[in-house]
C-alpha cells in the first residue's frame, strides 16, 4: 500500500541522513532503514522471546505501520525539540497539560481507549506478564543489550560533533568568509557570526551524561488489570497508552528519561491513530527533557539548539519500535468482536445457585460496551445487597459460545480471563442456571 500524501512530505523532510536537511539533525541508520520498509531487528528480536513472539509476528505483518511511526517518530522528536527551544511556552509541562485538558473526546478517541485497555488487560496481559518481569528484563538485556549504556556513549558523542569545538570552528570559519565578503551576504554572515557567539557564551558542556539509572518499577500500579471507565477523557487515553509504553521501556532499562520517552511514544502513538493527544504529550515530553541537563549541541547556521534532539537521538530505534507494537495491538484489537448479551453471576457458595443478572446492548460501539461493564456489575453488586465468593461476567451473541470473561470478584480491580478452556469451563458449570431464562 503506497504512503498517504502526508507521510510522502514527511519521508522528503530526510535529505542525505538528515532531518530538514539541518547538519545537526541526524538521523540514525537504524531508523533510515525502518523508513525505507526494512524489518526491525528488534522486533525480530522480540518474536524470540516466547511471551512477545504472537504480538512480534503482529507487527511484522504490518509493514506500513512501521514506515509511519519511523516517520512520525523523527517528526515527534523535532516537534519536541521545537518545545523545548521555545521562548513563549516557557512552561511545557504545564502548557501540555493545558492543551489535553480542553480537548474533548470523540468517538475515536473513546474507541482508542478501550482497545488500549483491551491490549493491558487482554492482549498482551500484562498483570499476567508482570509475574516475571524481572526475567524479562534480564532476557531483554540478553536481546537488546545495555540501552542505556549506548545511550550516554552515543550522547556524548553528538556532544563533541556539534558541541562547543564544533561551535568555534564555524565561528572562525564564518568570520573569515565575511571579512571577504560584501553587501547583503557580508551582513547574512555577521548575524550568523552574532549567532553562534552567542550560542558560544550560554552553553553548558556536559562533563557527563544525563541519563541516570531506571526508575524501580512500581508494581503496585502494574500488577493489576486496567479498570475501564464509562467517562472517559482525554487524560484517560494518553494514560492508557503512556502506561503501555512506560512498561515496554521498563523493559529496556532506559535510564531516568524514562518519563519522556513514554511521552514521546504515546505523542506518536496519538499522531498515528489520529487522537487529540499528540500535541500535548510533546509538550510533556518536552517538559521531562527540561529536568535533565541536556548537551550541548547546535547547528552551524547557530539558529538551532538541538539539545532535545541529541538526548532523543539514540532512542529513536526504541521508540519507533514500542510505537509500531502499540499501533499494532490497537489495530488488532479490531478483530474482537463483543457481543451484545451480558450476563452476570453472584456465586455465593459452590453449592448454592448463583444469582443472576442480565442486560442486552442494542446499539452502540464496543468501546462503549466495554466502558459499560464496570457500571452494570456495580449496579448488579448495589441491587443485590450483599457480597459474593465471586462475581464473574461473560459477553457472547446469540447461539455462540462466550468470546468475553473478567471476574469482578473486585469490582475495582476485574480480572480479564482470557484462556478459551476456562472460559468455556466456568460458563458450563454456569449455564445449566440459565434454564428458567430464554434469551430467545
Amino acid at each position: 500500500m503506497p504512503l498517504s500524501l502526508s507521510y510522502s512530505i514527511l519521508k522528503n523532510r530526510i535529505q542525505d541522513g538528515l532531518w530538514l536537511g539541518k547538519d545537526v539533525l541526524k538521523v540514525p541508520p537504524e531508523l533510515s532503514s525502518l523508513v525505507g520498509g526494512a524489518t526491525s531487528p528488534i522486533i525480530s528480536g522480540l518474536a524470540s522471546i516466547e511471551e512477545f513472539r504472537a504480538f512480534a509476528e503482529l507487527a511484522l505483518s504490518m509493514p506500513n505501520i512501521s514506515v509511519k511511526a519511523s516517520l512520525l517518530t523523527l517528526e515527534t522528536c523535532y516537534g519536541i525539540n521545537r518545545a523545548v527551544n521555545s521562548k513563549t511556552r516557557t512552561n511545557p509541562t504545564g502548557w501540555g497539560n493545558q492543551i489535553l485538558s480542553r480537548d474533548l473526546p470523540s468517538d475515536n478517541e473513546v474507541i482508542a481507549y478501550s482497545r488500549a485497555v483491551e491490549t493491558w488487560n487482554e492482549t498482551l496481559d500484562v498483570p499476567f506478564l508482570n509475574q516475571n518481569f524481572q526475567s524479562l528484563q534480564q532476557q531483554f538485556l540478553q536481546q537488546f543489550g545495555n540501552i542505556k549504556e549506548t545511550a550516554r556513549t552515543q550522547i556524548l558523542q553528538f556532544q563533541d560533533e556539534f558541541g562547543l569545538p564544533f561551535i568555534e570552528e564555524n565561528i572562525n570559519t564564518i568570520r573569515i568568509l565575511a571579512d571577504n565578503a560584501s553587501g547583503r551576504e557580508e551582513g547574512r554572515l555577521r548575524n550568523q557570526l552574532s549567532r553562534l557567539r552567542k550560542l558560544l557564551n550560554s552553553l553548558n558542556p556536559l562533563d557527563n551524561t544525563p541519563i541516570g539509572e531506571t526508575p524501580s518499577f512500581d508494581f503496585d500500579n502494574y500488577l493489576a488489570s486496567v479498570s475501564p471507565r464509562s467517562a472517559v477523557n482525554i487524560f484517560d487515553v494518553v494514560g492508557v497508552v503512556q502506561q503501555l509504553a512506560t512498561w515496554f521501556l521498563s523493559l529496556f532499562q532506559v535510564g531516568s528519561i524514562i518519563e519522556a520517552l513514554s511521552y514521546t511514544v504515546t505523542s506518536v502513538v496519538c499522531k498515528a491513530l489520529n487522537l487529540s493527544g499528540a500535541r500535548g504529550c510533546r509538550y510533556l515530553a518536552a517538559g521531562a527533557l527540561k529536568n535533565l541537563s541536556l548537551p550541548a549541541a547546535v547547528s552551524s547556521s547557530g539558529s538551532l539548539f538541538a539539545g532535545a534532539w541529541a538526548t532523543l537521538f539514540p532512542y529513536f530505534a526504541i521508540i519507533a519500535v514500542i510505537s509500531i507494537l502499540i499501533i499494532a495491538a490497537l489495530h488488532h484489537s479490531k478483530s474482537t468482536k463483543l457481543g451484545n448479551l451480558i450476563y452476570i453471576f453472584g456465586i455465593k457458595a459452590p453449592e448454592l445457585a448463583p444469582d443472576f443478572g442480565f442486560s442486552m446492548v442494542l446499539e452502540g460501539n464496543e468501546g462503549e460496551t466495554r466502558a459499560y461493564l464496570g457500571e452494570l456489575v456495580d449496579k448488579f453488586l448495589n441491587e443485590a445487597g450483599r457480597s459474593y465468593q465471586r462475581v464473574l461476567l461473560f459477553v457472547k451473541r446469540e447461539g455462540d459460545s462466550p468470546n468475553f470473561c473478567t471476574d469482578y470478584t473486585d469490582l475495582y480491580t476485574p480480572v480479564p480471563i482470557t484462556d478459551e478452556t476456562q472460559i468455556e469451563m466456568l460458563w458450563n458449570s454456569l449455564k445449566p442456571f440459565l434454564d428458567e431464562f430464554d434469551e430467545d
